[in-house]
């Protein structure tokens, strides 16, 4: 139990989230960390229609076009290298 009064679900997808339709007043969903962030949109969108309350729903809010290159991930881009300017190890 939550300190909120609420007890955990956690849901996969959307249609796990209709199984809290009944029990919205004392069941809250927790979106498991490993759904896609098209995924977890959907899943939020579709819990704020059926008023379900969601305990992270800002798990990802970033998308791939939005990432900037200071988080860290590089991409190689081995276009501009000609193969035999390659160092060897």
């Amino acid at each position: 139990m939550l300190p909120s009064s609420f007890w955990k679900f956690l849901v996969h997808n959307v249609k796990e989230l209709e199984a809290l339709l009944m029990c919205n007043k004392s069941y809250c969903a927790e979106i498991a960390h490993n759904v896609s962030s098209k995924n977890h949109k959907a899943t939020v969108e579709r819990a704020a229609q059926l008023a379900i309350r969601i305990t992270n729903p800002n798990a990802r809010p970033h998308s791939e076009e939005n990432e900037d290159s200071s988080c860290g991930h590089f991409v190689c881009d081995n276009k501009s290298i000609k193969p035999d300017q390659k160092k060897k190890i």
